[in-house]
């Protein structure tokens, strides 16, 4: 989605038109923009306009809790595709996202640093309160994800750091 479209979408939004409103979260296009597999400097620059001119009309909360139609929030789409600034910024404006579920197998946003074996990501959940002991729908927690995606640097580091209480 184009920084035009945006601009536009967010122009209309700016009339508090509950429609326009409508029509811009059947877009949603930061879980769009999260989507990127590249967290370039342009995308980053994107997303934080974006959430400038949904700042000035009071909207950024809701579009960051909306979920696509995978049942995934922003901050979801951006763990899973290994955006840290972003998710930095998502948190920034809405921490409770760190420990919400999504997806088919209600993952939380660890879980997809973990999956992805992100040391980075997860250093930035569990800075922000992220729960390390949650499991998701099958039961599987950060350790069984990491193992069961080979993801072996994310294991030692882990095991290596936090004790079976999740304390550092």
């Amino acid at each position: 989605m184009s920084e035009r479209i945006i601009d536009e979408i967010l122009g209309k939004l700016k009339a508090q038109n509950t429609k326009d409103f409508d029509e811009f979260q059947k877009r949603r296009p930061l879980i769009h923009l999260c989507n990127h597999k590249n967290e370039s400097d342009q995308l980053i620059n994107i997303v934080s306009k974006m959430f400038e001119k949904l700042k000035s009309i009071a909207s950024l909360g809701m579009v960051l809790e909306d979920k696509d139609e995978r049942e995934l929030n922003a901050l979801h789409v951006c763990v899973m595709n290994n955006h840290e600034k972003i998710a930095e910024m998502i948190l920034d404006e809405c921490s409770k996202l760190v420990n919400e579920p999504g997806g088919s197998f209600q993952n939380y946003p660890i879980h997809f640093a973990a999956m992805n074996g992100s040391i980075e990501l997860f250093e930035i959940l569990e800075s922000n309160g992220a729960q390390l002991d949650t499991s998701n729908a099958n039961g599987q927690n950060i350790l069984h994800l990491a193992a069961l995606h080979q993801k072996n640097l994310f294991l030692e580091f882990i095991i290596e750091n936090f004790d079976d209480d999740n304390n550092k």
